[in-house]
This record gives structure tokens, sequence and C-alpha cells, in this order.
């Protein structure tokens, strides 16, 4: 479809800084972004990234949430179903552009968002095999870019396979599943935030911002269960940080939505349940399946209801061969 999609394109006119006729995010607004969201990635502080000598690497959060949000009227009038695919990383001050392709049957779109420069890895080279990182061959790696490509520009939200899109489907089962709770009270100072930076050069939709940013902060709630995790999330939490400070790499999310159009409430907390399995047998299996859901209470019994429900793709990956692989030199 993405090759027969300039009739059917809309290129956004939003974003960050203009440069070159492109966009950018900045260290500052990576900051800014990291803070609203509570993201406490050491990948995208500027001070520990610059005082190794490399370039802050843009959240895929960011550029999905940003991208997102041309959408936002679809989500609300059609869309239930949201799928985003991480693949080539930006850095900050990196020209990129990002771009809606409607289907001829306007059921379905596809999110995009690409950049000029190439990565150096992507995030489908820096799996580690089962057999370990002793095995891992680096150089190897570089000679099999996995890179979607089109008129010298790279894809950051799709994989020779699969793309980011959104449209409607069946959701019945997807908020079936049991985990740890946590909830967490809405900031609205960090909402707005966030909303001033996703929604630059658009009309302002709160009630998207909204949306996307409980989604956004589910990033924080999946960091913190490895981080600071529950009795019963310790035993898959020893998978990740530790000497090699292994971090959890985001492949793809799915989001499923109650119906279209959802809103979150301001002045009711979130309520997540998370729950991160192995996605196969094997202790050196380095690829997990996390799934979240978003609740909230509501009317005078305070039923729960769902929001949303996300399944997240990631791998365990050391942070060196992040840095290494992924991270560019200022």
């Amino acid at each position: 479809m993405l090759d027969n999609m300039l009739d059917n394109i809309m290129i956004s006119d939003k974003c960050s800084k203009k440069a070159n006729g492109g966009y950018v995010f900045d260290a500052e607004e990576i900051q800014e972004f990291c803070l609203a969201t509570e993201d406490s990635n050491a990948l995208h502080d500027p001070e520990k990234m610059h005082g190794l000598g490399k370039k802050v690497i843009v959240p895929g959060m960011l550029i999905f949430s940003s991208t997102a949000y041309i959408a936002s009227k679809y989500l609300e009038s059609k869309a239930n179903y949201l799928r985003a695919i991480f693949n080539s990383p930006l850095s900050e001050n990196e020209e990129f552009r990002q771009f809606l392709v409607w289907t001829d049957s306007d059921n379905e779109i596809t999110l995009g968002a690409e950049t000029k420069e190439k990565s150096l890895l992507s995030k489908e080279q820096i799996k580690i095999p089962a057999s370990g990182l002793a095995n891992y061959s680096f150089e190897n790696a570089l000679l099999k870019k996995n890179l979607y490509k089109k008129n010298d520009w790279y894809s950051c939200m799709r994989s020779y396979h699969h793309g980011s899109k959104a449209y409607r489907c069946e959701v019945a089962n997807t908020f079936n599943f049991q985990g740890a709770k946590r909830e967490y009270k809405i900031d609205i100072k960090k909402v707005l935030a966030f909303g001033n930076m996703i929604s630059k050069g658009e009309k302002k939709n709160p009630d998207a911002e909204l949306l996307l940013y409980s989604i956004a902060y589910s990033s924080h709630v999946l960091l913190e269960s490895v981080i600071d995790p529950f009795p019963e999330e310790r035993a898959l939490a020893e998978s990740f940080g530790g000497p090699k400070k292994i971090l959890p790499v985001y492949e793809s999310l799915e989001i499923y939505f109650k119906h279209p159009g959802i809103k979150v409430n301001p002045d009711a907390a979130l309520e997540f349940t998370t729950s991160i399995t192995r996605k196969g047998e094997g202790e050196k299996d380095r690829d997990y399946i996390a799934n979240v859901r978003c609740d909230q209470r509501q009317g005078p019994k305070q039923t729960s209801k769902g929001v949303y429900a996300a399944r997240y793709k990631l791998t365990a990956v050391p942070e060196a061969l992040i840095l290494r692989g992924l991270a560019k030199k200022l």
C-alpha cells in the first residue's frame, strides 16, 4: 500500500523545529516528554548520553503519540485498534516527517514516520540469540540491516512485514487477563505538557491528548514492574537490570479500545493491570510479551470500566549493545 500512497497521503505539518523541510526533536524536547510521561530510561537522558558522546534516542512513545495524534479524529469516529511498530530509531536533531495513508474504503489508515538518517541497526538486528550474548555477532548484524526504505526515507514505524495501522476490529477477549495492579492519579500539568509536545501545528484535541497520555504512561508502568516489582513479578524482573543493565526494548505495540471515541476521565485514577511472560519456554529466551490493561472507576458505584488493553512485544537487550548498535555519536 505504501508504494501507491501518493493519492491518499497527508503529510503532517506539526512536530518540532523545522530543519531543511523536515522536523526534529531536540534533546530538551525529549527531556520534557520524558518528565511528562515519567520515562526514566537512560537512553533518553541528555546528560547521560551526551556524557558518553552519544546522541539522545527519541522515545518510541513520542514518535507514536505525535503520529497517532494526527489520526485523532479517525480514532474518535471509527477505529478501536492501533498497531505501532518500533523499528528504526530516531536520534535527537534528526530530520523526519510523519504521514497518514488512507485505504480506498477509508476503513483503515497507515501511520508513518520516516527519517533520511540511516540508523546503525534496526531493532530486529539487536536481538540476542538464545545461546547468549557471547554468540552475538555485531559485525555480522551490520551486514543484515532490515530497514524499510522508500525514496531515500527510512521508516521508524514499519518493518518489511508489518506497518503501523489503525482500524476497527473485534476486541471482546483482549481485556480478560490477570496480573499485578497499580493505580496512578492523573497529573493534569503533565498531561498538558505532553499534549503541547505532540500537538504542535495541529488543532488542539484535549480528549485525544489525555487518551494518548494514558497509553504513553503505560511504558512507565512496565518499567516500574521491572525496576520495583511486586512479589509475583520478581522472577521475570530478574531477567532485566543486573550487572549488564539489561533493558526492555519495544518491538511493537497493539492497543485495543473498548469502542471508538473512548474518553479518559481526568478526575479518576488510571488503574493498570500488567502481566509479562516469556515468548518462549527457555530461560535464555530474550523475547517477551507484556499485556497491559487500563481501567477507570466510573459512576455512583465506582464500577471499574476498561479504557484499553495493550500488548507489547519486547526484547531484553544489554545497555552496552544498545549504545553500540543504536545510539549514534554526537
